[in-house]
């Protein structure tokens, strides 16, 4: 099989190593140019195009919160190949309490400081509760957009959350308590 895609990096995107979020260019095989992009924006270009794999843990965070008769929307935004813009309108709609992040470590920056950050913006109650293997180790990053981070099974504690249990009370948790990581 082929590599469909191809990343330069040049002087520009050396320099933009100096932003947060650093960009490089991508060129299809073809030599069609996609322009510069972030890196994490372009490892969820190839999740989108690669992986139709759904989150196990989001799947089983779904099922227990409908079971428990919460009202949800249920984005797979990797599978159904949408953007931050193309979710954007639907969450902004929807105004939901909570949400309910799958972050991977390959891309755990974009989901934080642009998926979250933007949710927060347009719904500044919704509490983001994440969980994945990058959040597992590094708690720590939490902040400063994510609220509560499952350490644990999802199925173990969605529930419990969502009806507003006091967070100490519910084993395998992170939260941010006042700007610190608990």
């Amino acid at each position: 099989q082929k590599i469909p895609y191809m990343i330069i990096i040049g002087n520009r995107e050396v320099e933009s190593l100096k932003l947060k979020v650093p960009k490089v260019s991508v060129r299809t095989r073809d030599g069609k140019d996609l322009g510069m992009m972030n890196v994490n924006e372009f490892i969820t270009k190839l999740k989108n195009k690669f992986v139709r794999i759904p989150v196990v843990q989001l799947v089983y965070a779904a099922t227990v919160l409908k079971k428990e008769g919460f009202e949800l929307l249920v984005i797979d935004a990797a599978n159904e190949s949408k953007t931050l813009a193309d979710i954007i309108p639907e969450i902004e709609k929807f105004q939901p309490d909570y949400a309910v992040m799958a972050c991977s470590a390959s891309c755990f920056i974009y989901e934080r400081d642009a998926v979250a950050k933007k949710i927060k913006e347009l719904c500044p109650k919704v509490k983001i509760i994440v969980e994945g293997e990058m959040i597992s180790e590094r708690p720590d990053y939490l902040l400063p957009y994510f609220d509560i981070a499952i350490l644990g099974e999802v199925e173990n504690s969605i529930a419990r959350i969502c009806k507003n249990e006091l967070l100490d009370n519910i084993p395998d948790l992170a939260y941010n308590d006042n700007g610190a990581v608990k």
